[in-house]
């Protein structure tokens, strides 16, 4: 087994063609001959693609190729044993690591807070660390722009001004880190109507929570001082949640459909104004890009601590949908709570979903 194979391909084209024309000529020569099992291992996707497609020394070699994600937030839960919300908010923090995973276990957030930030050798501190430097170790700049999207700021223009560069010399950085590395989206409204509004956001949640505390206080903690970033990250987490677990509620529908109930939706997205005037978190529609031709459903997200979905969370949702292309008024109206919803609602809403629901999407495959 060769475990974190790009590294040994080195930095440059040569050397990587060297290592490549070196294992393909032991494989046919020698290892496909013998009882041997070759593993090749590595973190980064784009490269381990790269090394079998056409025109590549490894090319038809492997028997069989294989992605290994983290943990579903399904499969989090059993080994957990955590269940609903709490399973749920638990995989915002750990993104389905089983490390991490075991780590959190029954533990409320701020016991969990507590045992990893004690130093910066703890599984949630070098878990984050290890990511970055495998993937990021030759990129100062695509590492900056994940700092700053993490710490909140998706527009184009404003992640320009906040690493002090123009927005036309993001274009490299970012194609970097959205088509080869993946760790970033561009997402865009959904609706009938095209737009150029690009939001960008960190795809894996883990990796997203780290950024947004950990990685921003690395030196609080290295110095000893966990507690003081357990506090700003207990602070700032309802927040954080209430936003966070938007995309993982829309992974979760992407899950669910097809589905009766929510119409003819094949892809599932969210609808924003420039201004953020109007933001509808959920819109299920037949296609992403080009624009939508139907809009099979609209919805709201209501993730509070103590509150169902209510029926003024239907009103503003209608009275939001009438001011976005092409959302017909008999489009499927959907919500999804941690708490369920409130009689009034239950009766309003076509689909109600609460978190024992979002939770057993993953288990439907």
């Amino acid at each position: 087994m060769l475990d974190e194979f790009p590294y040994l391909l080195g930095a440059t084209e040569q050397a990587r063609d060297a290592v490549l024309g070196a294992v393909q000529t032991a494989w046919d020569r020698t290892l496909s001959r013998q009882p041997v099992l070759l593993i090749l291992v590595g973190s980064d996707q784009a490269m381990m693609e790269m090394i079998t497609a056409p025109k590549h020394p490894l090319h038809q070699r492997p028997s069989r190729e294989l992605l290994v994600p983290p943990l579903n937030p399904a499969e989090a839960a059993a080994l957990s044993g955590l269940a609903g919300a709490d399973a749920l908010d638990s995989y915002l923090a750990t993104g389905g690591f089983p490390k991490l995973v075991r780590a959190k276990m029954a533990h409320t957030l701020k016991d969990f807070l507590a045992d990893q930030l004690v130093d910066d050798g703890t599984a949630l501190v070098t878990t984050g660390r290890l990511i970055l430097d495998a993937e990021f170790s030759s990129s100062t700049q695509a590492r900056t722009i994940l700092s700053v999207i993490g710490e909140g700021f998706r527009k184009r223009g404003d992640i320009a001004d906040e690493v002090g560069v123009e927005a036309n010399n993001l274009k490299p950085p970012l194609d970097l880190l959205i088509g080869e590395k993946r760790v970033v989206e561009a997402r865009r409204p959904l609706s009938t109507a095209p737009s150029r509004d690009s939001r960008y956001e960190i795809v894996d949640p883990f990796l997203r929570f780290y950024m947004r505390f950990i990685d921003r206080h690395w030196g609080e903690i290295e110095r000893g001082r966990g507690r003081v970033v357990a506090d700003l990250i207990l602070r700032d987490w309802p927040t954080y949640r209430g936003k966070a677990i938007e995309a993982l509620i829309r992974e979760s529908l992407d899950e669910m459909i097809p589905d009766p109930r929510f119409g003819p939706a094949a892809v599932v997205g969210a609808y924003w104004t420039p201004d953020n005037a109007v933001e509808i978190d959920l819109v299920g529609a037949d296609r992403r890009d080009p624009p939508a031709k139907q809009i099979a459903f609209i919805g709201t997200i209501k993730w509070r601590e103590n509150k169902p979905v209510s029926l003024a969370d239907y009103n503003a949702l209608v009275t939001a949908a009438a001011k976005v292309p092409g959302i017909p008024s008999t489009s499927v109206k959907v919500a999804v709570s941690r708490l369920g919803s409130d009689a009034a609602a239950q009766a309003t809403f076509d689909v109600v979903l609460d978190a024992a629901a979002i939770l057993a999407a993953w288990t439907i495959r």
